[in-house]
């Protein structure tokens, strides 16, 4: 799998999933080079051209809504040259194509988790695989009940806290980021 560094994305305010967490969720999709992938809640584009140049062969569409994100996910896609990345500004689902996909990483629903899933009833197909990333227990809950709901099968909840040194003078500071919880289902049927 290839990793970008964080580093290498413009960033400025936006929100964005960072490499160690970008790392763990793509192997939660197991990626395939043909797959076709939509990424909801687009943020920097961090995770959407993670995707992409891991799928040369294959397709990834992103999809946000704020003017700001949307500028950066273009700036972000030219910077690191990816070429498989259709990028929508809007709101999901309402302003995604109606074309089949088969994975879907879910970073913010603005609200939209049932309509999401509604979406994704039609369009994901049997067997395509939908990870999800949450900082609120909110969020996770209204997840893990849709999943559950809608009969997915091998549903995976995994918290992760990551911490990074920080040097000062002769010291080592660990700095922790907000916790992420990753959560993982395949469609049923």
């Amino acid at each position: 799998m290839k990793i970008i560094k964080d580093s290498d994305f413009l960033r400025e305010k936006v929100p964005m999933t960072k490499e160690e967490i970008r790392t763990i969720s793509m192997s939660k999709l197991e990626l395939n080079d043909k797959d076709i992938v939509l990424d909801i809640g687009g943020g920097t584009g961090a995770m959407a051209i993670s995707m992409a140049i891991n799928i040369p062969n294959g397709k990834v569409t992103t999809i946000e809504k704020k003017n700001e994100a949307i500028d950066l996910i273009y700036k972000n896609k030219e910077k690191i040259k990816v070429n498989n990345l259709q990028i929508i500004k809007g709101l999901a689902p309402n302003d995604l194509d109606k074309s089949k996909i088969n994975k879907v990483f879910i970073g913010g629903t603005f609200g939209k988790m049932k309509e999401i899933f509604d979406y994704l009833d039609e369009y994901l197909i049997k067997d395509g695989i939908v990870v999800l990333n949450f900082i609120t227990i909110e969020n996770i809950y209204l997840a893990t009940q849709e999943l559950k709901k809608r009969k997915y099968k091998e549903i995976e909840i995994i918290q992760a806290t990551i911490s990074k040194g920080n040097l000062i003078n002769d010291l080592t500071l660990m700095k922790t980021n907000n916790s992420i919880t990753i959560i993982k289902g395949v469609k049923n049927g």
